[in-house]
C-alpha cells in the first residue's frame, strides 16, 4: 500500500495528529485484509 520502510495510517490516525507538525499523502480508499468495506489511506512523510 505505502513505501518500503514507510507507515501508513487511517484518516482517524491522521485526524487525531493535527498539530504535530507530521504531514500525509493520500493514497486513496483501499481494502484492508479481515476488515469490511474501504478505509482512506494516508501515508506519513514526515
Amino acid at each position: 500500500m505505502g513505501v518500503a520502510d514507510g507507515i501508513v495510517v487511517s484518516s482517524t490516525t491522521k485526524e487525531l495528529s493535527a498539530g504535530s507538525g507530521l504531514t500525509f499523502v493520500e493514497l486513496g480508499d483501499r481494502q484492508l485484509k479481515g476488515v469490511d468495506g474501504s478505509w482512506r489511506a494516508y501515508q506519513v512523510e514526515g
